[in-house]
């Protein structure tokens, strides 16, 4: 037979055979081995671009954020001027202009100091995701100029009576009142926004009744739109 006459050939026969196999069944292992590998990469790659876009859009938010803070702060401090003119104009009218000009003149300028400000920060607020309430509150902002200059002219004129001067200067900051509502998913810093918020609107109303009290006290006598 042949295998007694080439024992060692057919030796060698099977031995390649097997070694054939085994690379045959070892290349299968790999195979299932690198595609798992590109499944299990191909997850990292998707994780990784999702944390990039969700990193992303938080930055990007947190830009908006920023910048709506930065004009909440400044616009807060412009509120606060024409509150303190509300309140030194109303004595000088009700006075019939003998008492109270030097305050109201410095009450103008801090006014007119303060605004400018905000009207150069609103010139790069384009494009910022803001709600209606507060894009009506900018638009007040950027009108308060022409509306309180038509204000003062009747004052100097002294054609406006204090009630008719309070509830007109009320009306304009409570048009602005709006820009400090801000909106943000960043819980913790929403809910300081919004007492802080109402803190402004609290003052708001102190100065109202302080405006009024003090048109009456000049006056003496109950501030009337008659």
């Amino acid at each position: 037979p042949p295998t007694l006459l080439f024992p060692n050939s057919l030796h060698i026969l099977v031995l390649k055979l097997a070694h054939m196999g085994g690379r045959e069944v070892t290349m299968k292992i790999g195979s299932k081995l690198a595609l798992l590998m590109l499944g299990v990469g191909a997850i990292i790659v998707v994780q990784l671009m999702m944390t990039v876009v969700a990193n992303f859009a938080q930055q990007k938010e947190i830009s908006e954020l920023e910048l709506q803070v930065q004009l909440a702060s400044l616009s807060t401090q412009l509120i606060h001027a024409v509150q303190v003119e509300r309140g030194a104009t109303v004595g000088f009218v009700t006075s019939g202009g003998e008492r109270g000009q030097d305050k109201m003149m410095a009450a103008r300028a801090k006014t007119d100091q303060l605004n400018q400000p905000v009207l150069s920060l609103l010139e790069h607020f384009s494009g910022v995701g803001v709600g209606t309430k507060q894009s009506e509150a900018i638009g007040a902002i950027k009108q308060l100029s022409k509306n309180l200059s038509e204000l003062r002219s009747r004052v100097d004129a002294k054609s406006i009576k204090g009630g008719d001067w309070t509830d007109a200067s009320t009306a304009l900051i409570s048009s602005m009142m709006p820009v400090l509502a801000i909106s943000t998913s960043f819980d913790d810093v929403g809910a300081s926004l919004r007492s802080f918020y109402l803190l402004t609107e609290l003052k708001e109303f102190a100065g109202q009744e302080r405006a009024i009290g003090n048109g009456t006290i000049n006056a003496n006598k109950f501030l009337s739109n008659d």
